[in-house]
């Protein structure tokens, strides 16, 4: 099984291009909606309980042996699974994410957003989160479908899930003890998690390969998505993993 794990403060759909072309290629998929986003009702508990809520669905599926790829948050997420669980998992991809904890004025910049998502909805989160999410040459098209994903999550989720970020570990200790391939993918144009972040994750894993994705803001997988689903594919087929 190949596991996706999408970015805040989108829904497993972002994924749909990549699903597509690994389908067509005889792979089993699963790209799941956090609670709270994509329509999917209620909130995250917290990063270590949504990886226990999504290893005891893996293994009610019978799935071992997988292929992982985290982008953004789904980054995050996929470190937590590896912390309760790292023999399930056989390749990963970490994309536009960071292995670093947030520093005190993010997490303060994230409290402070989860109360104004409770108080006043999520009609101000479009035109502030894509800025971050798309390089300035991302067309409208694309804006839109960004926004369309963004209005698919509730304030309760998206309020828990900032919170979830904030308290997350460092994770940079696990690291050197991968012995797994992994792939660290960055848009060129990424300023939330820029191609640094991502270079720093590869040198701290043994083997591990680098690549960058050209005029793609953070959300590379949906602003080049024939470069990103390439370099996916590619390092999957290389590994043996499809």
């Amino acid at each position: 099984m190949i596991l996706l794990l999408h970015a805040y403060p989108l829904s497993g759909r972002m994924w749909a291009a990549l699903e597509a072309e690994l389908r067509a290629r005889g792979a089993q998929t699963w790209a799941p909606d956090y609670p709270g986003f994509g329509g999917t009702p209620g909130a995250l508990r917290g990063l270590p309980d949504l990886a226990r809520d999504l290893l005891a669905e893996l293994e009610a599926r019978g799935a071992r042996d997988i292929s992982a790829i985290g982008l953004s948050m789904g980054g995050y997420l996929l470190f937590e699974l590896l912390r309760q669980d790292p023999e399930r998992f056989g390749a990963l991809v970490f994309a536009d994410t960071r292995a670093e904890a947030d520093p005190p004025e993010l997490r303060e910049r994230r409290e402070q957003q989860a109360k104004r998502a409770l108080e006043e909805g999520l009609d101000w989160l479009p035109q502030a989160a894509l800025p971050g999410l798309l390089s300035q040459q991302a067309p409208e098209a694309l804006q839109q479908q960004v926004r369309d994903l963004i209005a698919q999550a509730s304030p309760q989720g998206v309020a828990a899930a900032l919170r979830a970020m904030a308290k997350r570990p460092d994770s940079r200790d696990l690291l050197p003890e991968l012995r797994v391939p992994v792939l660290a993918l960055a848009g060129s144009h990424d300023t939330l998690t820029p191609p640094e972040a991502l270079r720093s994750l590869a040198a701290r894993v043994p083997g591990a390969e680098y690549r960058e994705i050209p005029g793609a803001g953070h959300l590379a997988s949906l602003e080049a998505p024939d470069a990103f689903n390439a370099a996916v594919i590619g390092f999957l087929e290389a590994h043996g993993r499809l």
